[in-house]
């Protein structure tokens, strides 16, 4: 005999009485409504929400640990010294292309760090692993959403770290004191360099520092009008850094 058939107002076994005092049957009357009704009912919901708050803390302290050694380099970004060297230098002031300068070092090792991320994560995500995969796609609906496929999740996670990352050398990029014309070109190779490095991992540079490396290539007499249809919070704070007129 089933639970519900126990359960019909007309039988004449009433051993829930017997067993459950009252607040136990106040909980046992609303599971068979549940049941009955077809209600959606999760026994596990506690647990749920304490497995998915684990993962999320996991992957956070992960991501801070894989994140660590990029914002040590991108520390110096903001540092008055880094650009000054600049000032002044003719070959930042002359016609030749982009492709003439060389990035600075601080870009380079956070380009071969990136480059060399996929390897590090190969043990863990590039191979099936049905754990692993039921954990990170408890964290967010972007992994939940994460075709099937392998890689697919390594992609994610490498795509978050390079969010990150362009969020936070935006973030130094408008807290530099003072950019001359050279150094303004110099950042803006850097910030290239780094786009190179993100599109070889097929991932799209953040519209932020698409813009803001916009922003910088910009020739000081017409920004004026190149910068039209750019955030106002950047088109002022580059405008700022690099003490350009405004009219």
């Amino acid at each position: 005999m089933s639970i519900l058939e126990l359960n019909k107002p007309n039988t004449s076994l009433k051993f829930k009485h017997f067993l459950l005092d009252a607040d136990n049957l106040k909980e046992y009357e609303s599971l068979i409504k549940c049941v009955t009704e077809g209600t959606q009912l999760s026994l596990l919901d506690y647990v749920t929400k304490e497995f998915n708050k684990l993962c999320t803390d996991v992957h956070h302290t992960t991501y801070q640990v894989v994140f660590g050694p990029v914002s040590a380099h991108l520390e110096i970004v903001s540092a008055s010294e880094t650009w000054a060297q600049f000032d002044g230098s003719s070959l930042h002031n002359s016609d030749l292309p982009d492709y003439s300068f060389s990035p600075q070092e601080y870009i380079t090792q956070i380009g071969q760090y990136l480059l060399e991320l996929p390897q590090h994560l190969e043990p863990f995500l590039f191979k099936e692993n049905p754990a692993l995969t039921c954990a990170l796609k408890a964290i967010d609906q972007e992994y939940a959403d994460a075709p099937d496929r392998e890689g697919a999740l390594a992609q994610i996670f490498l795509q978050k770290v390079a969010r990150g990352i362009c969020n936070s050398f935006a973030e130094k990029v408008l807290s530099i004191s003072t950019l001359s014309q050279p150094a303004s070109r110099q950042l803006s190779h850097d910030i290239n360099y780094l786009n190179n490095i993100l599109q070889d991992l097929g991932i799209t540079m953040s519209e932020n520092l698409q813009q803001l490396l916009a922003l910088l290539k910009i020739p000081p007499d017409q920004y004026q009008v190149q910068s039209i249809g750019y955030s106002a919070k950047y088109v002022a704070g580059i405008r700022q850094i690099r003490h350009l007129m405004s009219n």
